[in-house]
């Protein structure tokens, strides 16, 4: 409901202004251990800025190439730089074409262990077998898919637990793994806010 119809309704049984007050005070207490979102000057919270970057589009499937790791989260930015570089020189060394920024799939998240697929996307699978124990061929899915852009790597994990939250609000499901495409070098960017990540998250087509 719109904040005005809030205010009109207020509480569902007679509550006195001394029993409303407390509830006024408690609200402020635990704000921040429920992660309760404070409107900006501007009018505007930092959930709501989230949930109105997200869109739905439809994409192409994308082959790749990939290596799957079962790591610790903090052994992310390591295990990229390991198999990315890995998947590049596989492809050169081939001759397999390029057609994609590095990216990431996740395919099992959990607060001690993460699955993921790492590599980059190809023009085409490959004609031959691949040698390599590790590296596998593969296809990002096509089809609708919720996106969204982030900066710095730090906050990508807030940024898939937005696009959930979006998907819960819209009503659509998952129907895959997330994955994320890193569309600006580190390199090339030394200031992090200059970085540059797609997010996907697969989602059903409602009829």
């Amino acid at each position: 409901m719109t904040p005005k119809a809030y205010r009109i309704r207020g509480f569902v049984t007679g509550t006195p202004v001394v029993k409303a007050r407390t509830h006024t005070a408690f609200i402020s207490q635990v704000g921040p251990c429920i992660r309760l979102y404070y409107i900006r000057e501007n009018g505007r919270s930092e959930a709501n800025n989230m949930l109105r970057a997200i869109t739905k589009k439809e994409i192409p499937p994308q082959p790749v190439l990939v290596v799957q790791r079962r790591i610790k989260p903090s052994e992310v930015a390591q295990t990229l730089a390991e198999v990315l570089g890995r998947v590049f020189a596989y492809a050169q060394r081939r001759g397999i074409p390029l057609a994609g920024q590095p990216l990431t799939r996740y395919l099992e998240w959990g607060p001690g262990v993460w699955t993921i697929e790492a590599g980059m996307g190809i023009g085409a699978s490959p004609l031959e077998p691949i040698t390599d124990p590790e590296i596998k061929a593969g296809t990002l899915p096509g089809g609708l898919v919720a996106t969204t852009h982030e900066g710095t790597y730090e906050t990508l994990l807030q940024t898939h637990g937005a696009v959930q939250q979006w998907l819960e609000v819209q009503g659509l499901t998952r129907t895959g793994a997330p994955w994320e495409v890193y569309t600006t070098d580190p390199a090339d960017y030394p200031d992090s806010k200059d970085w540059k990540t797609d997010v996907f998250w697969p989602v059903a087509r409602h009829v």
